[in-house]
């Protein structure tokens, strides 16, 4: 799911439906959702007052006001790979891959141009995957990145970076498995990251200092969030 200030919008799956709802929490109209694919992410472009839909191959823009959807085909994997987040703000969109050794793309959107794929060891190490990446309001990228090397006991950070992927901040996340797989930027610098495994949140400060650590329902968590 995807949210704005006026709006959240949520995929329900198992309906093969794209549901919005108010700011509220209200619901509102569903449409049918005619890709059979688990959407990856959905983030707010506040640019053009739209929702940016990425799936495993493709990346759409969805306009709320009008509900109407366009796929944007100059934007495709490379290789054989498969998307999985994106993030944007003014004229830059990211977007991290499905993979250990995971890639990042830069795009600028109003050329649908791509200035900048970044790859491993820059990303991430080999051994390594990015799970989740997210612009602020200060034009810094943060990513959680989670070692692969013993699925039953992962090692995962938190690292804040520049837009030449230059490390700012780091930070472990001290857990003992699951994936933090969401998170979003709060007011003065502040993260919220999200354990969908185990129901963790974890608040990091601007220091990237973890200050707080509970465990909360998911989901209240997701729609509060709008991750």
């Amino acid at each position: 799911m995807g949210a704005s200030d006026e709006y959240l919008l949520a995929q329900e799956f198992e309906n093969k439906q794209l549901t919005l709802f108010d700011r509220h929490g209200r619901r509102g109209i569903s449409m049918i959702w005619h890709h059979d694919v688990v959407i990856r992410d959905i983030q707010w472009y506040h640019d053009l007052r739209q929702f940016f839909i990425l799936l495993d191959k493709k990346l759409i823009l969805f306009d709320p006001v009008t509900r109407l959807f366009q796929e944007i085909t100059r934007i495709a994997p490379y290789q054989t790979n498969s998307f999985r987040r994106c993030t944007c703000r003014n004229d830059r969109l990211f977007i991290s891959y499905w993979c250990q050794e995971s890639a990042v793309e830069w795009i600028q959107i109003s050329s649908w141009t791509l200035p900048k794929r970044r790859l491993s060891p820059v990303t991430c190490r080999a051994n390594e995957f990015i799970t989740c990446i997210q612009l602020n309001s200060n034009d810094q990228l943060a990513f959680s990145i989670q070692d692969e090397n013993n699925p039953l006991n992962r090692q995962c950070r938190f690292e804040l970076r520049d837009l030449d992927l230059n490390t700012l901040r780091t930070i472990s996340l001290d857990t003992v498995s699951g994936v933090f797989s969401r998170m979003t930027s709060l007011p003065d610098g502040y993260w919220a990251l999200l354990n969908v495994d185990n129901n963790l949140v974890f608040l990091l400060d601007e220091q990237c200092v973890a200050y707080h650590r509970d465990s909360y329902r998911a989901e209240t968590y997701l729609l509060r969030l709008g991750i």
